[in-house]
């Protein structure tokens, strides 16, 4: 079903809601705007969606990203760019926060890469847990998740590294870097896990992730965690 189809059959506000949240939260930029074509034809409400999302994607970078999506596991994507082959481009990991986003609908955050020197691979957290588990379905934890990752992908391959997360993805987007030998890794409005309740449970305790950090070489990853200055909360966190 393209997404002509599928907005046509959405029966109340909340399936298209629903289809607007997965949409948003899995295309790539081309994608994206390929699947609502032609925009005419679209309902009323999908319409407006995806003039208002397609205002913000083009503002600063008007050309549409052409990345490739490919399914790497149920919660793992793989965004192929667009180098020529043999050319040095950097790989992207990204770790998404509760809501299965970069704080920002992914074709929107997607459009600001450039396809010509990133491939760019965007990881869930199924179980809504910091990534204190992992990867569900990819990697029990960071030393699995690494494992698989270096079977799917030839990390040799690219020139560097790069490492974000957002929120709760935040410190996994730090242990991630410091464990692949990031360049950089950034973590935006993040928290150590253990000073949240939502990652209390009888079985984890916030600091799973600590162990991965501690045993990895780190003084070639330049660590950045940023957050709002004016947001009491994440200045604490």
């Amino acid at each position: 079903m393209n997404g002509l189809e599928a907005f046509r059959a959405c029966r109340t506000p909340a399936d298209f809601y629903r289809l607007q949240i997965e949409l948003e939260n899995d295309c790539a930029p081309a994608e994206l705007l390929a699947m609502l074509e032609p925009r005419e034809e679209l309902p009323i409400p999908a319409r407006k969606w995806i003039e208002r999302l397609e205002g913000m994607m083009r503002t600063g970078n008007a050309p549409v990203q052409p990345f490739e999506r490919v399914r790497l596991a149920e919660h793992v994507h793989f965004f192929r760019g667009t180098a020529p082959e043999g050319a040095p481009k950097s790989l992207l990991l990204c770790f998404c926060g509760n809501y299965h986003r970069l704080m920002v609908p992914l074709p929107l955050f997607l459009q600001h890469v450039p396809a010509r020197e990133f491939d760019v691979v965007v990881f869930k957290d199924a179980l809504r847990c910091f990534f204190l588990r992992g990867v569900q379905g990819y990697g029990g934890n960071f030393g699995e998740l690494r494992e698989r990752l270096a079977r799917d992908l030839p990390l040799e391959r690219y020139a560097s590294l790069r490492c974000v997360g957002t929120s709760s993805g935040g410190a996994a987007g730090l242990v991630a870097g410091a464990l692949f030998g990031a360049e950089r890794a950034l973590a935006f409005g993040g928290i150590h896990p253990s000073r949240s309740a939502e990652s209390m449970s009888e079985e984890v305790d916030g600091c799973e992730l600590d162990p991965f950090f501690a045993r990895a070489n780190a003084s070639t990853t330049r660590l950045l965690a940023l957050y709002g200055a004016g947001n009491e909360h994440d200045r604490e966190a």
